[in-house]
């Protein structure tokens, strides 16, 4: 059995990804601010679609990552709880973007 998620949640990780992440060598999955290295990694699987999981944050040597906070992505693809980024970045889409 495969991970799932509803198809808006799903839209609205991707939009972020393709706005913030990948410009780093640290994976598609990673993003640049404030003179950090953040990456995201999705965690268990929940049973109403939504996608949940951990930000974390590059260390200065760039070998190790300490645990920065934790993000939802609702069933309809709303953010519930992430950083700052990733809400402008949902804010700013626009509604032909999301649907």
């Amino acid at each position: 059995m495969g991970w799932s998620c509803t198809a808006k949640a799903m839209r609205t990780l991707d939009h972020i990804e393709d706005e913030l992440c990948g410009d780093t060598e640290h994976g598609s999955n990673a993003w640049a601010e404030r003179k950090h290295v953040y990456f995201f990694e999705i965690g268990d699987e929940q049973r109403d679609g939504a996608i949940t999981g951990s930000i974390w944050r590059f260390t200065s040597d760039g070998q190790h990552a300490t645990r920065s906070q934790s993000f939802r992505i609702e069933p309809d693809g709303r953010l519930a709880r992430g950083p700052a980024s990733w809400r402008r970045v949902v804010e700013q889409r626009s509604e032909s973007t999301w649907r």
